[in-house]
């Protein structure tokens, strides 16, 4: 009887078969074959690249980028090998050294367009959002249907807010691709952009159904974006336990710690991800955005320079560098980097709002309107560029135009208490006295504890003599506003109309005490005048 023979291992493919297992996202097993490949093949310069993914899949940084280096090493010419080395270095966050071989591999190869997509994602992540379109549409030029490229192009419009444009590229992406659940992803954080909560929950929940396999950072990352805070925590949680030089997983268990208002965790898990990666721009930012929140506004400033320092082109940070400092009352450093910002971003609204804000604080009309007329030009329907146009019209006296202003702001968003109040003081000073008190009127709807909206419209009731309701509003005013010295000067000149002259007596003693405390001396002065001159009246019976 012969011996049956069985397939001698030097004849199994083991390369081949670790290609597959790593496009399944068996990492393991995938870099088990290329053991058994590379014991048989060490000059396998392929081999040694998809040895060096793999491991870095697995987090074993170290011996994944040695692996891809070995790939260059033996076939120098590849562009595979030095495309190998940027995926590794990528993941490893060593993204110098990720640039430095991506720009081999393009030199070596500029038609292949997955090339193309991670330089694009590189450049993204160290703050060229230009440079990352550019590069993600040049790979679109070669392969039009390219999943990777598309999404990256979407990620850099939404980053100048062409929003438009990035959902038209996600929708091309999810036909090519409807099942990848990074496309999935990218898709929820549009649509949460755009304020459509429940199809970006649906995304998310496609992104974990379609996927069951997927890693526990990016578990965490569509949890987090269901909601799903304590899932999302657990989730990064073992991603760290599972690679304690996971940048990203530290960062975004970071952000959900900020989501959540738990700031000295945040700043803790950001500043984790900054001693795994020391130039990781985006913690330093995040980190800033914790710090200020929890009051610590020097640290926020120092962070957002780090960001800035490592990131120059980004607008984002000069914004909130920006905003910081304007808080912090240094205007000159406010409006520097509001200026930045929009060079950088020509089209961001909100900086434009901002710098015509500093404008307007230094009652530089004039500059101010033509800050928010630009906001009006990028996004005619932004309420709130309205509104700003409608003050600094009012400053200038040009009341015919500031109502017109306000009332535009009132049609984009009419439950703003604000806009009503201040297009009813513009109408008030322009004899508008109808439209005034219904602005009032519907200011306090709007806000219950608008006590300057009681006390304009209590002004208007009281020139009408409608005394009673006119002590009505004031009263209001003041139950609102203890402290509200005018509106505390109107009761009194109320109460005094009525007869009631120890009421206004009453006002006026207040208005002392008030004074006294706050060592506001004119007032205190006119309330010391006016209580003379109520106790002189000797039908007071004093």
């Amino acid at each position: 009887m012969g011996q049956a023979i069985g397939w001698c291992h030097v004849n199994e493919d083991h390369y081949e078969k670790a290609r597959i297992l790593y496009d399944l996202g068996r990492y393991e097993l995938a870099a088990e074959a290329l053991q058994r490949e590379l014991a048989f093949s060490p000059q396998n310069s392929e081999a040694h690249t998809l040895m060096g993914r793999a491991l870095a899949q697995l987090h074993r940084y170290e011996a994944a980028i040695a692996a891809a280096e070995e790939g260059i090493r033996l076939l120098p010419d590849s562009a595979y090998a030095h495309y190998g080395l940027a995926l590794v270095c990528n993941l490893a966050d060593d993204l110098k050294k990720a640039r430095s071989a991506m720009q081999e591999a393009l030199r070596l190869n500029p038609q292949n367009a997955s090339y193309f997509s991670l330089q694009s994602n590189l450049d993204y992540r160290i703050g060229m959002y230009r440079e990352s379109l550019a590069m993600a549409e040049r790979g679109l030029q070669i392969d039009a249907e390219h999943v990777g490229c598309l999404n990256r192009r979407a990620i850099a419009l939404m980053h100048f807010g062409r929003n438009q444009e990035a959902a038209q590229v996600l929708k091309e992406a999810l036909a090519e691709a409807p099942e990848d659940a990074v496309t999935r992803i990218h898709q929820a954080l549009l649509q949460k952009e755009l304020k459509q909560e429940d199809q970006a929950s649906e995304h998310y929940r496609e992104a974990l159904r379609f996927n069951q396999d997927l890693d526990h950072n990016m578990r965490g990352i569509a949890l987090q974006g269901l909601g799903e805070h304590q899932q999302a925590l657990e989730e990064y949680t073992l991603a760290v336990e599972e690679s304690s030089q996971f940048t990203e997983a530290y960062y975004n268990r970071g952000n959900v710690y900020l989501e959540l208002k738990d700031y000295p965790s945040a700043i803790a898990d950001y500043t984790r991800a900054l001693q795994t990666h020391s130039e990781y721009v985006f913690a330093y930012n995040n980190r800033g955005l914790a710090r200020s929140r929890s009051g610590d506004k020097q640290g926020a400033l120092e962070d957002y320079t780090c960001a800035i320092a490592l990131s120059p082109g980004s607008a984002l940070y000069f914004r909130n560098r920006g905003t910081l400092r304007d808080g912090l009352r240094d205007q000159q450093g406010a409006f520097s980097d509001f200026s930045a910002a929009i060079a950088l971003d020509p089209t961001h609204v909100l900086t434009y709002i901002d710098r015509g804000n500093i404008y307007f604080a230094q009652a530089k009309w004039f500059q101010a309107l033509e800050d928010y007329d630009r906001a009006i030009t990028l996004d005619p329907n932004y309420a709130i560029a309205h509104y700003n146009c409608g003050l600094a019209y009012s400053k200038l006296n040009r009341n015919t135009e500031a109502i017109a202003a306000f009332s535009r702001a009132i049609g984009f968003d009419a439950s703003c208490a604000d806009y009503f109040y201040d297009r009813g003081v513009v109408r008030a000073n322009n004899a508008e006295i109808e439209g005034a008190f219904a602005d009032y009127t519907e200011a306090i709807r709007l806000d219950p504890k608008a006590d300057k909206a009681y006390n304009n419209r209590g002004w208007l009731s009281m020139g009408r003599r409608h005394h009673l309701l006119a002590k009505a509003d004031f009263s209001a005013a003041i139950a609102i506003n203890p402290d509200y010295v005018k509106a505390l000067f109107n009761r009194a000149s109320c109460c005094y109309a009525l007869g009631d002259g120890p009421g206004a007596a009453v006002d006026y003693e207040q208005i002392l005490a008030i004074t006294k405390r706050t060592g506001d001396t004119a007032n205190q002065k006119e309330a010391q005048d006016e209580l003379f001159k109520l106790r002189l009246c000797f039908w007071l019976f004093w």
